[in-house]
């Protein structure tokens, strides 16, 4: 993400946040090498945003996924 984030000039950082920032956060998400990204709408019992995907969060999915489509490995399990 961070990656895609800079070819897009999408701002990112990495850093520690409270708890109290991620309440107040506009919009928030997980990623990781198997789950792609996930939209985070609530922390701890508190409603993120609107409590619905956020437009950065939906961005970040189409690229992502644009990227996985173009570069990405197909594995076949039989």
């Amino acid at each position: 993400m961070l990656d895609l984030c800079g070819q897009h000039a999408i701002p990112s950082r990495v850093d520690d946040l409270s708890l109290t920032e991620a309440h107040r956060a506009d919009e928030a998400f997980c990623t990781g090498t198997m789950g792609e990204l996930v939209s985070v709408t609530e922390i701890d019992g508190r409603v993120i945003g609107d409590g619905s995907p956020g437009p950065l969060t939906k961005r970040l999915s189409e690229l992502y996924s644009e990227l996985t489509a173009r570069e990405g490995v197909v594995l076949i399990s039989g």
